[in-house]
């Protein structure tokens, strides 16, 4: 059976988004006829989805949380890192290391921690799916390709690692950085189809 869709994405103020869809599916004659509209608000300051179907005359509603807490894992203490790991990418970028305490002079990305998240689409369109990566990870631009992978897919949750990275200049923290990687099951085995690995996120603080 064929679908197709068209959403658009509403800033509501307050932290909320809301995402109207029309769904439309192909019938025997070759035309696409409405099948539903959903209506879904994300309300990033509280991480919950609402979303409300409307098929064949009647409203159905579900709501759910759509970020799990993340976990901490492989916290280095920073004022007692001396040697600092290399970084080397698929995309043949180097994050800039060297052996400085980060109270020392120059410029230092220093490993910090291992973050371990993951993220619900359950009943979520294309677009709501990318509002959602963009409340979860939102110094991204999310490719509309990883959403519509998720939802071919039909994968209603995702699972992540992040490693986060602090730089310093002359002892003062000045920027953060996430590299992170999505997968489609628990055990981490197989990436989410649709940008280069690892996603990354640098804010200057």
């Amino acid at each position: 059976m064929s679908y197709k869709g068209y959403e658009a994405v509403i800033e509501l103020g307050n932290n909320k988004t809301k995402i109207n869809s029309q769904i439309f599916v192909l019938d025997r004659k070759g035309t696409y006829k409405l099948d539903s509209n959903i209506v879904t608000v994300l309300d990033a300051s509280t991480g919950i989805a609402e979303v409300t179907t409307t098929k064949n005359g009647k409203k159905s509603k579900v709501e759910f949380s759509f970020i799990e807490e993340a976990v901490i894992e492989n916290e280095i203490d920073l004022e007692e890192a001396v040697i600092l790991e290399e970084l080397t990418f698929d995309n043949n970028e180097i994050g800039i290391m060297n052996n400085d305490r980060p109270g020392d002079g120059g410029c230092t990305w220093c490993f910090s921690h291992t973050l371990n998240s993951s993220t619900w689409f359950s009943h979520l369109t294309v677009a709501a799916v990318q509002t959602a990566l963009s409340i979860a990870f939102p110094n991204w631009i999310v490719p509309i390709a990883v959403a519509a992978e998720i939802v071919r897919l039909n994968l209603t949750r995702v699972w992540n690692t992040t490693r986060v990275y602090y730089r310093y200049q002359w002892g003062v923290m000045t920027g953060e950085r996430r590299h992170t990687w999505i997968y489609t099951d628990s055990f981490k085995t197989t990436l989410v189809p649709g940008t280069p690995y690892p996603v990354e996120e640098i804010t200057n603080l």
